[in-house]
């Protein structure tokens, strides 16, 4: 899977917060680079669920990927 195919799955409730970080260093092995998509790679698992929430929102924000809607 793309890295626009497992946001929707992280927006559809099939991932956990917790596998962002991983979600985000797959995306880097795609090519996509931002500051926060590389912050967010490297953010441990147990870290504070908001703390990588932001990460991830700020990384889509900086690579221009809306988050899709829940359908």
């Amino acid at each position: 899977m793309n890295f626009k195919q497992l946001v929707a799955k992280y927006v559809t409730g099939n991932l956990t917060t917790d596998q962002l970080p991983g979600i985000a260093y797959l995306a880097m092995v795609e090519g996509l680079d931002s500051p926060s998509l590389c912050i967010l790679a490297g953010l441990e698992k147990n870290e504070d669920f908001y703390v990588i929430d932001r990460y991830f929102k700020l990384a889509l924000k900086e690579l221009d990927i809306s988050i899709p809607d829940r359908r």
